[in-house]
């Protein structure tokens, strides 16, 4: 157990360097999510694409286990058909 005199003495500047170091890289994150989001993620959920290979790759993106809302029950695809 530290004494008063260490606790009140301790130099916490690593912690704190540490501490800026975590949320520019929470930053970073949040800008990576955002290009996923707008880059990769929209992709699926349009129009444009559609058939098997669209529905494999929103189940991936969208971890819809079989049996689960989204996911495809028996092996059957659930394809989205052109309006």
């Amino acid at each position: 157990m530290p004494t008063h005199h260490e606790v009140l003495t301790t130099d916490l500047s690593g912690l704190t360097a540490a501490a800026g170091r975590w949320e520019e890289m929470a930053t970073r994150f949040k800008t990576l999510e955002n290009r996923y989001e707008r880059d990769v993620h929209g992709i699926s959920l349009g129009e444009s694409w559609i058939g098997l290979s669209a529905q494999a790759a929103n189940d991936k993106v969208h971890h819809h286990p079989e049996g689960a809302p989204g996911g495809t029950e028996g092996g059957e695809s659930r394809r989205r058909r052109p309006a």
